[in-house]
């Protein structure tokens, strides 16, 4: 507005665009802000809730069996 249109802004205009830009950057922030203040993982994979006995490796998934039957 500023450049095209020569509109000034009132120090509260200016607040509310300060509190815009703050809020949108801690909302992009928010997993890392998460993360750093619990200290702990935000998420947790299925990978991490399966016992060492039920861990899948990638070998065991290259072996696919798949029935093709014929159309009648």
């Amino acid at each position: 507005g500023n450049l095209f249109l020569a509109e000034m802004l009132n120090p509260i205009q200016w607040f509310g665009v300060s509190l815009t830009l703050g809020s949108i950057y801690l909302i992009n922030q928010r997993d890392v802000l998460a993360q750093r203040l619990s200290r702990a993982p935000v998420y947790q994979t299925d990978e991490a809730r399966l016992s060492p006995s039920e861990s899948v490796s990638l070998s065991d998934l290259t072996q696919i069996t798949v029935q093709v039957t014929k159309p009648e």
